[in-house]
C-alpha cells in the first residue's frame, strides 16, 4: 500500500505535502525518503502521543514539519511557513464517516483545484489560498 501510494505521486521536483492523521508515520517515512532535498512535508497529527513519537523520528529532518493539531489548519500552517500553495494532501482520515463539516473544514472546497484522477491515491488535491472553485 504505501509503495503504491508514493508512486502515484511526482517526486521529480520540490513539492509540499500534507499528510492528514500520519499515525506512527508508515507513509511519512517513505514520503520523506523520496522527497528533494527542498521539498516539504506537513504531518497533522491529533493524538499526542503519536505527535511526540513522529517528532522523534523526523527530528534530523528540517523538510518534515510536525504539527499537533487538526488538519483544518492547513491554511495557517501553509501561510505561517510562507508556502503558497500544497501541492499533495495524503489523508489517513477516514472522510468517510466524517461529518460534512469536519470534511469541509479539512478540505475547504472553494480554495482547491483537484488533480486529474490519475494523480490521486488515498486524497491528492492541490491546495492553494489563491485557487477558485473549479
Amino acid at each position: 500500500m504505501v509503495e503504491r501510494v508514493a508512486r502515484k505521486m511526482d517526486f521529480s521536483k520540490a513539492r509540499v505535502i500534507a499528510e492528514y492523521g500520519p499515525g506512527e508515520g508508515v507513509h511519512s517515512r517513505e514520503i520523506a525518503r523520496r522527497m528533494t532535498p527542498d521539498s516539504h512535508l506537513l504531518l497533522f497529527e491529533l493524538d499526542a502521543a503519536l505527535a511526540r513519537d513522529l517528532k522523534r523520528q523526523f527530528a534530523d529532518d528540517p523538510r518534515v514539519h510536525v504539527i499537533h493539531g487538526d488538519a483544518a489548519t492547513l491554511p495557517l500552517e501553509l501561510n505561517r511557513r510562507g508556502f503558497s500553495a500544497c501541492d499533495y494532501i495524503l489523508s489517513g482520515i477516514p472522510f468517510s464517516i466524517l461529518q460534512i463539516e469536519k470534511k469541509r473544514q479539512a478540505v475547504p472546497a472553494r480554495r482547491i483545484g483537484i488533480f486529474p484522477a490519475k494523480y490521486s491515491a488515498d486524497v491528492h488535491h492541490r491546495f492553494s489560498q489563491n485557487a477558485s472553485t473549479p
